[in-house]
C-alpha cells in the first residue's frame, strides 16, 4: 500500500532512520515526476524545504542523489515548485553538491540545477569563490554533457561584478570555456558562449575583443539550432552590448534576419522574445543600415505588440529595441514607426516598472522629433498631458526625459502643435524645471525655451511671452549671466535662446533683447573661457546687428560697441581657439565696423546653428543627427 502524501512528508523527518528518509524521498520523487498536480500537493504540504534540508545534512551519497533529483523535479515546469526551491535555499545546496567527490551526486545536482535554470525565476547571479570556483572550472571538462553544461551556466552567473570576473579568470575559466566552445553538442557550445559573454562583459581589452570574435560566429550559427535557440539571443546581446566593433560582423552574418524570424514565430517564448529584442536593440543602436535591415524584416508590428506584453521583461526589452530604432531619422520620416509606437509608449509611461517608464520616456524624446505623424499621434493619445505630468515626477530621470520630449516636440513645430504645447504646459512648470535640483533638468528647461522661440513668427514670440507672463525672456537673461554660476552648456543654450528671440521676433524681438539687460552678459560671454559660450555670444551679436542698413540696427550696433562688443570681437579675431568663431566673428565685426554685408540670415530668418539643435536622447549625451 502506497503511503499518503502527508505520511511521506512526515517520514522525511524520521530522526536517526536514514533508510526511512531515503525511501520517503525516493517515493516522493517517483510520484511527482511528470505530474504537476502531485507536485503541487507536495509543495503545499511543505515537502520542498524538508528535502532541501536533507541536502544540507551529512547524508550518504544515495540520499543526496535522491534529494537532488526530487528538488530538480519540483522545479521543472511548476512555478510554485521553483519558488519553493529558491525560498528554501535549494540552489545554494545544489551548488555545494557540485563539489562532491561522488560523481553520482555531482550528476544529480547538475541535472537539478539545469531544471532550475530553465525557469525565468532562476537567480541571475551567484557568489562563488575559492575551492568551489576552482571545482566548477574543473567540471567544464567533465565527460558528462549535463555536468559540463551546468558548470558553464553556473559560471555565467558568477560574473556579475569585475571582481567576480577576475576570480573566474584566475581560476582558469577562460580556457575551460573556450575548450567547451569547440564541443560537438549545441547545448554545450551555447552554454559556453553564454558564460563567455558574461565573463567578458564590460572588458574592452584587446584580449577580450579577440575572444569575442571567436565566440561571435558560434553564437550566430547557434541561432539556427532549434534545440538551444532559447538562450542564444540573450547571450548574443550580452556579447555585443559594450562592443560596437562586433556589430558589423554580426549583421554581416545575417544575425538581424535570423533574430527577426524568431519574432515572427507565434510560439516564441517570453525568454526568447527578451533575448531577441535586446539583441536587435543592441545591433540597431549605432548603424542606420542595421535599422533599415530590421525595418525590411517586417517585424515592427510584433515589436510594437511586445510593448504591451504581460511580461515586464519583454516590455522592457521592446522599449530598448524601439529606442534604438527611434534614433533613425530615415525610419521616423519614411515609415510609420513613430506613429505606431507612440500610443503603446505612452501606455508604458504608466507602467509599474520605473525602469520601463524611463526607457519609454527616453524613446519618446526621439519619436516626437520633427515627425508629423508621431506628433499627431501624441496629441491624439493625450500624450501632452502625460508628458506635462511627468515633468513633476519624483524620479529625476523621468523629469529629464519628459522635458526633453517637450523640447523635441517643439522642434519645427506646426502652429497647432506649438499652441497645444503652450496650452498644456503651465509656465509655472517651466520655472520649476529651470530651478530643479537636477542640473540635467535645468538644462532641458532652457533648451525647451530655446525651441519655443525658434522657427516662429513675431506673433508667436509675443504669444510665448504672454504665456510666461513676460518672464521667459528674463529667465534666459538670468541663465546667460556669467556671474550666476550657471554651467557653460546651459549658458550657451540661454544665449541661443536670446538669439532666437531676436531673430524670430524681428525688430520687436531685437528691441526686447536689447532692453532686457542681456547686453552686458552677451559682451562678457565673448571673452568666456568656454568655446561654446563664446560662439553663442557671437551669434547673439550677429542677430542683434541685423538687418543691415536699417537705422534701428545701426543704433543697436553702436550700443553693442559702447558696451565693449567690438573690442571683444577684435580680441577673438586675433587669437580665437576655433575656426567656427573666426567665421562668425567676421559676420558680426563687419557690421559693427560699418562696412560689408556680413554673413548672417536676413530679416526674419534663423541663423544657422542658433536655433533648435536636433537632439536625440541617448543616455547623458546629446546626439546631433548628421543628416539634419
Amino acid at each position: 500500500m502506497v503511503a499518503s502524501p502527508a505520511d511521506l512528508v512526515a517520514k522525511l523527518s524520521s530522526s536517526g532512520d536514514r533508510d526511512a528518509r531515503l525511501k520517503a524521498v525516493r517515493d516522493i520523487k517517483n510520484v511527482i515526476i511528470g505530474n504537476k498536480q502531485k507536485k503541487q500537493v507536495f509543495v503545499s504540504l511543505g515537502a520542498v524545504p524538508r528535502v532541501v534540508e536533507l541536502l544540507s545534512c551529512d547524508a550518504g551519497g544515495p540520499l543526496l542523489v535522491q534529494c537532488a533529483a526530487a528538488v530538480g523535479s519540483f522545479a521543472y515546469g511548476l512555478d510554485a515548485g521553483v519558488q519553493a526551491v529558491l525560498a528554501s535555499g535549494g540552489v545554494a545546496h545544489l551548488l555545494v553538491a557540485l563539489s562532491s567527490e561522488d560523481e553520482a551526486v555531482v550528476l544529480a545536482a547538475s541535472r537539478a540545477l539545469k531544471m532550475v535554470y530553465q525557469s525565468p525565476m532562476a537567480p541571475a547571479a551567484h557568489a562563488l569563490a575559492g575551492s568551489a570556483l576552482t571545482r566548477l572550472v574543473w567540471l567544464l571538462g567533465a565527460a558528462n554533457l549535463c555536468v559540463a553544461e551546468v558548470a558553464a551556466r553556473v559560471l555565467a552567473r558568477c560574473c556579475d561584478t569585475p571582481e567576480q570576473q577576475a576570480a573566474v579568470l584566475e581560476a582558469g575559466g577562460l580556457g575551460g570555456l573556450l575548450a567547451l566552445l569547440a564541443a560537438a553538442e549545441p547545448a554545450r557550445r551555447e552554454a559556453a558562449a553564454d558564460a563567455l559573454a558574461a565573463l567578458l562583459s564590460g572588458s574592452p581589452a584587446a584580449a577580450s575583443q579577440a575572444v569575442r570574435r571567436a565566440v561571435l560566429p558560434v553564437l550566430v550559427k547557434l541561432l539556427g539550432c532549434t534545440a538551444v535557440r532559447e538562450g542564444v539571443p540573450g547571450a548574443l546581446a550580452a556579447l555585443l552590448d559594450d562592443c560596437p566593433a562586433l556589430h558589423r560582423a554580426a549583421a554581416d552574418a545575417d544575425a538581424i534576419g535570423r533574430l527577426a524570424a524568431f519574432l515572427q514565430d507565434e510560439r516564441c517564448s517570453s525568454r526568447l522574445k527578451v533575448g531577441t529584442l535586446c539583441a536587435l536593440g543592441t545591433l540597431c543602436l549605432d548603424y542606420e543600415d542595421h535599422r533599415r535591415q530590421l525595418a525590411e524584416a517586417r517585424v515592427l508590428p510584433q515589436i510594437v505588440r511586445a510593448l504591451d506584453d504581460p511580461d515586464a521583461q519583454v516590455r522592457a526589452a521592446a522599449c530598448t529595441c524601439v529606442r534604438s530604432m527611434s534614433r533613425s531619422v530615415v525610419a521616423l520620416h519614411c515609415s510609420r514607426v513613430g506613429a505606431d509606437v507612440a500610443p503603446p509608449l505612452f501606455r508604458r509611461l504608466q507602467d509599474a516598472d520605473l525602469g520601463i517608464q524611463a526607457t519609454a520616456s527616453a524613446t519618446l524624446c526621439n519619436v516626437v522629433l520633427d515627425t508629423s505623424p508621431a506628433q499627431e499621434a501624441v496629441l491624439a493619445a493625450g500624450g501632452l498631458a502625460t508628458l506635462v505630468r511627468l515633468t513633476s515626477a519624483p524620479a529625476a530621470e523621468l523629469r529629464v526625459n519628459a522635458a526633453w520630449a517637450l523640447q523635441n516636440l517643439m522642434h519645427h513645430a506646426s502652429a497647432d502643435v506649438r499652441a497645444a504645447v503652450l496650452a498644456a504646459l503651465p509656465w509655472e512648470r517651466v520655472e520649476a524645471l529651470a530651478s530643479d535640483a537636477d542640473a540635467r533638468v535645468q538644462e532641458r528647461a532652457v533648451k525647451l525655451l530655446q525651441n519655443v522661440f525658434a522657427y516662429c513668427t513675431p506673433r508667436d514670440v509675443e504669444a510665448a511671452q504672454a504665456w510666461s507672463g513676460g518672464v521667459a525672456l528674463r529667465l534666459l537673461v538670468s541663465s546667460a549671466n556669467p556671474a550666476a554660476n550657471v554651467p557653460p552648456l546651459r549658458r550657451s543654450h540661454s544665449l541661443y535662446g536670446l538669439c532666437n528671440v531676436a531673430v524670430s521676433g524681428e525688430e520687436a524681438g531685437r528691441a526686447a533683447v536689447m532692453a532686457s539687460g542681456a547686453v552686458p552678459h552677451i559682451v562678457a560671454s565673448l571673452s568666456d573661457t568656454d568655446n561654446a559660450v563664446r560662439l553663442a555670444a557671437v551669434w547673439c551679436v550677429i542677430a542683434l546687428s541685423e538687418p543691415h542698413g536699417k537705422p534701428a540696427a545701426a543704433q543697436r550696433v553702436a550700443d553693442l560697441a559702447a558696451a565693449g562688443a567690438l573690442a571683444a570681437l577684435r580680441g577673438l579675431a586675433e587669437d580665437p581657439p576655433s575656426l567656427d568663431i573666426h567665421e562668425r566673428d567676421g559676420d558680426g565685426g563687419g557690421e559693427e565696423g560699418g562696412a560689408g554685408d556680413g554673413g548672417a540670415a536676413g530679416e526674419g530668418g534663423l541663423l544657422p546653428g542658433t536655433g533648435q539643435e536636433v537632439l536625440m536622447r541617448d543616455e547623458d549625451e546629446d546626439v546631433v543627427l548628421s543628416s539634419l
